[in-house]
C-alpha cells in the first residue's frame, strides 16, 4: 500500500505560488519549513519590486504564518499596473492589464492567460494528487490586489478554439 502524503495548507500555498512563476525564467520559488518562509529569488530587480507590491507579506493558516520574502526586495513601485506587467514580464501564465469605462465606473482587470495548471496537493480525486486549475485561480488565491482590481481569464475557451470575447469575473 502506497503512503498517503497529506499537504497542508502553507504548503499548497507555496504549490500554488511555485506552479504561478514555474515557467518564468526570471523567478524560482523556494519553501524554507524551519522557518515557515516563502521565498521568491528574482533575478530581475524591477520584478523582485514589483512582486513585493503585489504579494501579501504573510500569510496566516490558522495557527501557522507563513511569510512571504522576495529576493532581493527593492524600493517601492508606483501602482499595481507596473507592478503587474513588471513581476509577470515574460511569465506566459500573465496575459494583460487593463483598465476599461463602465457604465458603473472605472474598472482595472488583471488578465491572466487561459491556461491549465498543475500541481501537487493530495487531491484524492485525482490519480496523482494533483490540483488542476487555471492560472486565473491561482492568482486569485495567490495574489493581493486590493478591491479595486479584478482577476480574470484572457478568453473564453472552448476546447477546441479561444473566442474573441473577454471571460472576465471578480
Amino acid at each position: 500500500m502506497e503512503k498517503l502524503n497529506l499537504v497542508s495548507p502553507w504548503i499548497n500555498f507555496y504549490h500554488e505560488v511555485e506552479a504561478l512563476f514555474r515557467n518564468d525564467p526570471e523567478v524560482t520559488v523556494k519553501y524554507d519549513d524551519e522557518n515557515n518562509e516563502l521565498k521568491l529569488f528574482v533575478d530581475n530587480s524591477k520584478k523582485a519590486e514589483a512582486l513585493e507590491y503585489i504579494l501579501p507579506h504573510e500569510k496566516i493558516f490558522g495557527n501557522v504564518t507563513v511569510k512571504v520574502a522576495v529576493v532581493p526586495a527593492n524600493k517601492p513601485i508606483s501602482g499595481i499596473d507596473e507592478a503587474l506587467k513588471t513581476a509577470f514580464n515574460g511569465n506566459p501564465a500573465f496575459g494583460y492589464s487593463e483598465s476599461v469605462q463602465t457604465p458603473f465606473g472605472n474598472m482595472n482587470y488583471a488578465v491572466f492567460s487561459p491556461i491549465v495548471v498543475q500541481y501537487y496537493n493530495d487531491d484524492m480525486g485525482d490519480i496523482d494528487g494533483k490540483r488542476t486549475v487555471t492560472a486565473e485561480q491561482i492568482a486569485k488565491e495567490v495574489l493581493s490586489l486590493g478591491d479595486a482590481w479584478h482577476i480574470c481569464s484572457d478568453r473564453k475557451y472552448d476546447g477546441y478554439h479561444i473566442n474573441l470575447k473577454n471571460s472576465c469575473r471578480n
